[in-house]
């Protein structure tokens, strides 16, 4: 029975996606992890058949086969557990309605709950450009930030309260927008590289190119808790202008951050939907 989940990593500062291949056979029972797998992911054969057992679910008394995939690059630190637990509940049928479309991280407690890990956002945009949803630790979220609406299509059935917990806090407690746009006079003075390059619509805000921030401030609330946050990143001139339309919004706490080079860069607000 041969399983597959994507999952990522991160080298220097950019996100990679992994594949988490499992495949479980009739044999001596066993369980290795091949791929270039440092010491931290080889200790996850403890740490994910202790988070199996506790959570109510059989672990396989099988031959248990984990590949990391592309298999000739080095993978260190306990991010893969999660996606191994997935990789071998799906794998033995105990868990289902996981698609090419999704992808996890995490480390994981002997019990099943999942810790904090580093190197979430680049991750999650590495995913986000492949059309991928990377659901991230809910305690990775006031310091991360990514774009995933809640996971409906899991079949939570006979799930543990352990794991079915840990699906539903698997939505969008942060949302973030990667977006700048121009209005059209500022399109007419771009290099030609950048507008062949560029779909018009991706550039173009209209008149006050906030065209696009306006509408996903506007379509957010339908994403985020209440207290989720939203993120932008903006043009260099375009951070009061940001900042009002989420304030108008009822967004609080809005606040502008810098970049290296002291420039408007990003603009950020909690959703309140009791206003």
């Amino acid at each position: 029975m041969l399983s597959i989940i994507n999952s990522s990593t991160v080298i220097g500062i950019e996100g990679i996606r992994v594949k988490v291949e499992v495949d479980i056979n009739k044999g001596i029972p066993c369980f290795n992890i091949v791929g270039l797998a440092g010491t931290s992911i080889k200790e996850s054969r403890e740490r994910v058949k202790s988070a199996i057992i506790n959570s109510g679910y059989k672990f396989p008394n099988s031959r248990i086969v984990v590949n990391l995939s592309p298999a000739d690059m080095k993978k260190e630190g306990p991010l893969y557990d999660l996606p191994i637990l997935i990789a071998l509940l799906c794998a033995n049928g105990q868990l289902t309605g996981i698609d090419d479309t999704m992808a996890f991280i995490g480390e994981l407690s002997l019990d099943g709950t999942l810790r904090r890990i580093n190197g979430v956002l680049p991750m999650v945009l590495c995913a986000k450009k492949k059309g991928i949803d990377i659901p991230t630790p809910k305690n990775n979220a006031q310091s991360n930030a990514n774009n995933i609406p809640p996971i409906n299509n899991i079949d939570l059935a006979g799930m543990s309260k352990q794991l079915e917990s840990l699906f539903k806090d698997l939505s969008a407690n942060i949302k973030m927008e990667n977006i700048e746009e121009l209005s059209p006079e500022d399109i007419e003075e771009l290099e030609e590289e950048v507008k062949l390059h560029d779909p018009f619509i991706a550039l173009d805000g209209k008149e006050d190119g906030l065209y696009f921030y306006r509408k996903i401030v506007e379509k957010s609330p339908a994403f985020l808790k209440n207290g989720g946050k939203l993120y932008f990143e903006i043009g260099h001139d375009q951070g009061e202008d940001v900042k009002k339309l989420m304030e108008d919004a009822g967004f609080s706490n809005v606040s502008v951050k810098k970049d290296l080079a002291g420039l408007d860069r990003v603009v950020f607000g909690e959703y309140n939907m009791l206003g």
